[in-house]
């Protein structure tokens, strides 16, 4: 029963040591993690380096940084990608780990948890740099904002780190990210985004457009010239259908016009790329042999 005692005490003050941690929160770019509270702060600054922490003894520092992007989303692979040109003094990358949201959720479940299958943070391993120094990232996105945790040691055990980088959180809300989204920036990029889709629509249904009108002028003009040819023997046709004539040809050869100064400058510019070429005419083509619904009483 002491035994059992002295175990439980043991387990309860190891417990206790492994909570002696420090939480530190930013609340600009809105993320937090713990860290021992044996360490203590060099400096906090006020840009994209928020924190700088050391242990007592100087063989671990730890830095925190925050970025933010105004006008679109970080891409966690493309961000991790470029540590060595934001960080130059780093060694040759020794190890690489990607977390995602479980694979089988994302397969069967997608339509439930969005997003799945993506990638939740990676961290990555560095061999010693000219100063002998080894390292250990970890980073983390979370829409218009990055993370990045930093840890240097002159010898390559970071088991320290762990606890830290899985104590990370990012404590950016719904109406934070809503006010972001709300930027001017990122309204100027769906601007621009609706602006283009609309000038599409509007190109697409131009060629479309030009199509049903020459079917239509068309035929016109052959009913026109079946009357004439029902015409007996001798009599000519006056002067309203040789109006009509002359109106059915010019808005033919006008819905050829729009047709070509929609087609020809496209086809031009994009003259590289067949499927514009396919585009500009499929368009034209399922204007001329579309039907039109009529709905009679």
């Amino acid at each position: 029963m002491k035994k059992a005692i002295l175990n439980f005490l043991a387990i309860m003050l190891a417990a206790v040591g492994l909570a002696q941690t420090v939480t530190f929160t930013d609340t600009v770019y809105h993320f937090s993690f713990e860290y021992p509270d044996t360490w203590s702060e060099t400096r906090r600054t006020d840009d994209n380096l928020r924190v700088v922490l050391q242990s007592p003894d100087g063989d671990y520092t730890l830095m925190a940084y925050g970025l933010f992007l105004e006008d679109a989303y970080y891409d966690i692979e493309k961000l991790s990608s470029q540590d060595t040109l934001m960080f130059p003094d780093l060694g040759a990358v020794s190890e690489e780990d990607i977390s995602t949201v479980i694979p089988w959720v994302g397969q069967y479940l997608e339509w439930v948890l969005e997003g799945a299958g993506e990638i939740i943070d990676i961290q990555k391993r560095y061999g010693p740099n000219e100063e002998g120094y080894y390292a250990k990232a970890y980073f983390a996105v979370d829409e218009h904002y990055a993370y990045i945790l930093l840890v240097y040691s002159p010898q390559d055990d970071f088991g320290v780190a762990g606890p830290v980088f899985d104590s990370f959180e990012k404590e950016a809300g719904w109406l934070t990210k809503l006010e972001n989204d709300s930027s001017w920036a990122y309204k100027k990029r769906s601007l621009i985004a609706v602006l283009f889709s609309v000038a599409v629509f509007i190109f697409l249904s131009g060629l479309a457009y030009s199509g049903r009108g020459f079917k239509k002028w068309q035929r016109r003009r052959k009913a026109l010239l079946r009357h004439r040819n029902s015409l007996p023997a001798g009599e000519t046709p006056d002067h309203r259908w040789k109006y009509a004539y002359r109106r059915s040809m010019r808005m033919m050869m006008l819905y050829v016009l729009l047709f070509l100064c929609i087609g020809i400058p496209t086809i031009i510019v994009y003259s590289s790329s067949w499927i514009f070429w396919v585009a500009v005419q499929a368009f034209f083509l399922l204007g001329y042999f579309g039907y039109t619904v009529v709905v009679k009483d």
